[in-house]
């Protein structure tokens, strides 16, 4: 990353803090926070008590204990990657950045132990043209693997941007694309996964480094949030039917056995 020649400008703006970069074109569109707080606009969008996404006790799960610093590191770096990847695959050029003294026009803080305040079974919340949040506690409950849990952040952080940058969710409703506001588990976890052609279309014509504040001094920040649907459970029919041909298979292999030792 290029040094940053000019220094961030914090602007409060109707009660809310939002990161805005003064106009040079070295500044990044984003800063993915994946370390400490403060968070911004914590105060507004989560229930209270944001701490660093390694701390959450769902992760520890999957990493088979508190992930090390070589672990958080390697985790860090993948969720950036992946999240460069996708909008690279969508054809929408991003500057990001994880080191909170570059300046960047949002802030998208990755967090545990704390979720939406008005939505709870959401994986992230964002102010449209502002800040937001992944909440990775949520985030890990669709997770089977660690790299699955990277996929489905760095998928999640792609559509908090998408919000942060001015984009709001009404293209796709198939859960097929990033900026689905139900996304399926299937897309979160897809490593070609991109968002529909008419978000990338919007994502293009928007000034990612800017604030919809510092292009309308009346605007009022409203908050958005994705979901993942909950993997789908089997039928009693289909789990029948699986038990018969599980049963089949060993009776037929114990035939078989039975008829070569004759």
């Amino acid at each position: 990353m290029a040094a940053v020649r000019t220094l961030g400008l914090g602007v409060l703006v109707s009660g809310l803090l939002v990161q805005a970069a003064l106009a040079d074109p070295l500044a990044v569109d984003a800063f993915v926070n994946l370390g400490s707080g403060p968070y911004a606009d914590a105060s507004t969008l989560t229930s209270g008590n944001a701490q660093p996404w390694y701390n959450s006790p769902q992760v520890a799960n999957l990493f088979g204990g508190t992930p090390t610093a070589q672990q958080q590191q390697d985790f860090d770096k993948a969720i950036l990657q992946r999240v460069e990847q996708a909008f690279q695959l969508s054809g929408v050029p991003i500057t990001l950045t994880a080191d909170p003294n570059v300046p960047a026009g949002h802030m998208l803080s990755v967090v545990s132990h704390t979720l939406s305040n008005t939505l709870p079974d959401a994986v992230g919340m964002t102010y449209l043209g502002g800040n937001g949040f992944d909440f990775i506690d949520q985030a890990a409950r669709s997770a089977q693997s660690v790299d699955q849990l990277e996929w489905i952040v760095a998928h999640n952080v792609c559509h908090e941007l998408m919000l942060a940058f001015g984009v709001p969710e009404v293209y796709d409703k198939t859960g097929n694309f990033l900026d689905a506001e139900m996304a399926n588990v299937g897309m979160m976890t897809n490593p070609l996964a991109t968002f529909s052609p008419a978000a990338a279309q919007d994502l293009l014509s928007k000034d990612l480094q800017g604030t919809s504040a510092q292009s309308d001094p009346n605007w009022v920040y409203t908050p958005f949030a994705q979901e993942v649907a909950p993997r789908p459970v089997p039928e009693p029919t289909t789990l029948a039917l699986w038990v018969l041909a599980a049963t089949a298979v060993v009776l037929s292999r114990r035939s078989r056995s039975r008829r070569k030792s004759a």
